[in-house]
């Protein structure tokens, strides 16, 4: 499965918690440093229709030095950074929607997401074009959100970027090739 088709097939879950009035929590894989059982973009829907949750986002570091290929779970050797983001139903409709429609006409685009307070959590949906839905809280953190997606989508894959006043995840996602 291409991690095009991962994403859709966890957001049609969230959209439907959403439908429910429930929230989910997903887990993305941010960042990996050496022989990790998950790379960058990896998800993992952690919480299938919660009746409550926050809105927020916070990052887990991992770091294991034993290797044990017999248990896939563990993080393997390595370090590895996880994004846990509960996803409320009014967010779900709006922001994760719009994600789950450019998966369906396959246009690339990033998802965006707030670390740091206030605004923790927010995630947005940019495209080339610009900010396709969602709002990061703050109007020149999304004019520079807007620049950084423009120059990873010409260069791909998933990438963790510091800015000066907010930390943000930038998930770039691309259609799968057609071969």
């Amino acid at each position: 499965m291409t991690h095009w088709q991962e994403t859709e097939r966890i957001l049609d879950v969230v959209l439907k918690n959403a439908s429910e009035e429930k929230t989910s929590m997903l887990a993305r894989v941010v960042q990996a440093e050496g022989p990790a059982h998950h790379q960058p973009g990896a998800k993992l829907l952690v919480a299938d229709g919660l009746a409550n949750g926050s809105g927020e986002a916070w990052l887990h570091h991992y770091e294991t030095e034993a290797c044990d290929p017999l248990f896939p779970l563990t993080p393997g050797c390595g370090k590895v950074e996880v994004l846990i983001q509960s996803i409320l139903p009014e967010d779900a409709v709006t922001v994760w929607k719009a994600a789950r429609e450019h998966l369906r006409r396959e246009i690339p685009f990033a998802l965006v997401t707030r670390l740091s307070s206030p605004g923790a959590g927010r995630t947005a949906v940019v495209t080339s074009e610009g900010l396709a839905a969602g709002s990061l809280g703050d109007a020149d953190l999304e004019r520079m959100s807007v620049l950084l997606v423009r120059a990873r989508l010409a260069s791909g894959g998933p990438s963790v970027v510091v800015m000066p006043r907010s930390r943000l995840v930038i998930e770039v996602l691309r259609p799968p090739s057609k071969r």
